[in-house]
């Protein structure tokens, strides 16, 4: 599952191998998805409740958290769509997470991995 409440956008995550790192995704931009500026933030993991957590930048118009684990293999959550005008306050999402080669992140619908602009 994935969702947002108060600003902060979250993903639940299971997975076989270790998740290392976690970010936000994120664009303050609208218009064609291929001339949007696209940023990232570190996501915060705790590995006890499965939850990756990061706080979304205000004017994001669009968004998504991208899990890697300790093979550096990469998996994200469903992009969301800040309605014109509003916060992201309170989104709720269901999701699955697919993995890389071997099927080790799992959730509830198939997520893809959207290439970012250093």
């Amino acid at each position: 599952m994935q969702g947002v409440k108060e600003g902060e956008a979250w993903a639940a995550f299971k997975s076989e191998v270790p998740i290392t790192k976690a970010e936000l995704a994120y664009t303050l931009n609208d218009g064609r998805w291929q001339e949007r500026n696209w940023e990232s933030l570190p996501a915060k993991i705790d590995s006890k409740t499965s939850r990756v957590t990061a706080k979304i930048p205000a004017g994001t118009q669009v968004f998504y958290l991208n899990l890697f684990d300790e093979r550096d293999c990469a998996v994200s959550t469903e992009h969301v769509e800040t309605p014109k005008g509003k916060s992201a306050i309170h989104i709720s999402v269901r999701l699955k997470l697919t993995a890389c080669a071997s099927r080790v992140f799992s959730m509830e619908q198939p997520g893809k991995r959207t290439g970012l602009k250093s």
